[in-house]
């Protein structure tokens, strides 16, 4: 017993050191008669190169695949994604509203995509809002789907009216498997010390 869970520590711990690749995702839905695009997740900054700081510009411009939430403060834009989809026809709308850490990301206005971070962002959770209001996703030429970019440290999804389920990290499937295979090595432990007695 003492071997086996030995054994299962060591997976864990294998699993839980490995750290999986950071993760943004913008779900822009609508909410009541407003749109609302949610910034989630965590960024690493790994692999991306530095350009310059610019005035945070909050909103949607569908046809050049720029969204951006957040605080209205000053930004740090950094090259280092690829992928060039717009989502949709639409021109520029501004926010009526938005909070949270500034998020910015371009897709196709430069000759590769750029991101936008709050200016001293040096990496880690990032959370923001934008808020249209009195509008539709149709309204702001937006193109339901899911939109995906990479860099060499991260992912950024964009999900325009409809949420991707998440996927669980691999130190939370490590946590599943060291719990089942905790569960099955006591039941064989029990099953083996269980001693019948004739009469």
């Amino acid at each position: 017993m003492k071997k086996t869970i030995a054994i299962f520590a060591s997976v864990i711990s294998a699993f839980i050191g490995q750290s999986a690749s950071a993760a943004v995702v913008v779900n822009i839905n609508q909410s009541g008669a407003n749109v609302v695009a949610t910034t989630t997740g965590t960024l690493s900054l790994t692999g991306l190169t530095y350009l310059s700081d610019f005035t945070a510009v909050l909103g949607v411009r569908p046809v050049v695949g720029y969204v951006g939430t957040g605080a209205l403060t000053v930004i740090s834009g950094y090259s280092g994604f690829t992928g060039s989809q717009t989502f949709g026809p639409g021109e520029f709308t501004e926010a009526s509203s938005y909070s949270g850490v500034s998020f910015a990301f371009n897709a196709t206005s430069f000759p590769t995509p750029r991101i936008f971070v709050q200016q001293g962002f040096t990496g880690g959770s990032v959370v923001g809002t934008a808020t249209f209001n009195a509008t539709t996703l149709a309204a702001l030429g937006l193109t339901t789907g899911t939109y995906i970019f990479n860099s060499s440290a991260d992912s950024l999804t964009i999900n325009v009216g409809q949420i991707a389920a998440a996927v669980p990290e691999p130190a939370t499937w490590a946590m599943m498997l060291v719990g089942f295979g905790m569960i099955g090595a006591t039941a064989r432990y029990r099953r083996r010390s269980t001693k019948v007695a004739y009469a």
